[in-house]
Order: C-alpha cells, then structure tokens, then sequence
C-alpha cells in the first residue's frame, strides 16, 4: 500500500525471505545475512546487525571463504568494541587475523583488523599492545597503498587515537 516502510523493517522482511528462500544455500544466505548485518550497523541497529553476522560466521565455518569469515569478524569487532564491549571485539578481530595470516590475505582487511584491535586493547588498558597493533596497521596501509591512500588515513587516524588514549605523543 501507500505505508512508509522503515529501513530497519526493511531489513527485517529481508532476513526473514533469506532464511526461507535460501535454506538450501548456506553460502549465498551467508553473503546475504552479512550484507543486511553491514546494512543494521549503518542503520545504528548493532545488535540486530550482531545477529545477522553471527549467523553468517557460523554458517562460514561450515566450509565457506576464509577471507569472507574474517570479514564478517571484523565486522563483530568493530561493533563490540563500539558496543563497550572489548574483549569480544578482541576475540573477534584475533580470529580474523588468524585467517588472513601470512600474504594470502586481503591487506585491506588486515589493517582493518589490526586497527578494531588497537582500539580494543587500549579499551582493556593493554596501551603497549594497542601501540603495536596500531603501528602494524599503519605499516602495512602504507607498504599496500601508499602513503596519502584512504587506507592510511585511517590507520593514522587510529595511531592518534591509541597515542592519545594511552597518554603518549610519541611517534614510532
């Protein structure tokens, strides 16, 4: 009808049809169910958001994309640290740094991971942790893209942070 439909209601219809449609399609309804979980989060809808990607992580574990996994990880890191809620955003960004190990990898994602991590440790009080973390992120941003590159603004911007955080000014 002529009803204005809220975003989060869309969101909602949404997950709904991906679990009776896509029951038969653990990986489609995986990509699906994180792209609604990206969606909740920009919506501010964390803990629906939460959900939806949990759902995706469990069903990545049953054989999905290593790269996609961490993905969704990151994802859970970022909101449980946005959540105050910093050893799960821990847990979370650790595992995703597991699965991109080495130069398999997405670089991108990595320094993502190792930005969310940084500003968890320096959450739990882990300020030489959270300074090497952060470091690391801005290393690799630079040694991927460059160094005025998008990617590197915001592990700069997660540096500052860390630095501020952690009482130092001091640049490494």
């Amino acid at each position: 009808g002529n009803e204005a439909i809220l975003p989060g209601e869309l969101v909602d219809r949404g997950r709904a049809r991906i679990a009776e449609q896509l029951a038969a399609q653990p990986r489609q309804r995986a990509r699906l169910l994180g792209v609604l979980g990206r969606i909740d989060r920009e919506l501010g809808r964390s803990e629906q958001s939460l959900l939806s990607l949990r759902e995706a992580i469990a069903i990545e574990r049953e054989g999905g994309s290593a790269e996609h996994l961490a993905g969704y990880l990151i994802t859970v890191g970022i909101l449980e640290n946005q959540n105050e809620r910093p050893e799960e955003a821990v847990a979370a960004l650790t595992e995703a740094l597991q699965l991109l190990h080495g130069e398999s990898g997405s670089p991108s994602l990595r320094v993502d991971a190792l930005a969310g991590l940084a500003l968890a440790q320096v959450r739990m009080g882990e300020g030489d942790r959270a300074r090497a973390s952060a470091f690391e992120s801005l290393r690799l941003a630079e040694a991927f893209s460059g160094t005025d590159s998008p990617l590197v603004v915001s592990a700069l911007q997660v540096v500052a942070e860390v630095q501020k955080a952690g009482g130092t000014a001091a640049f490494v």
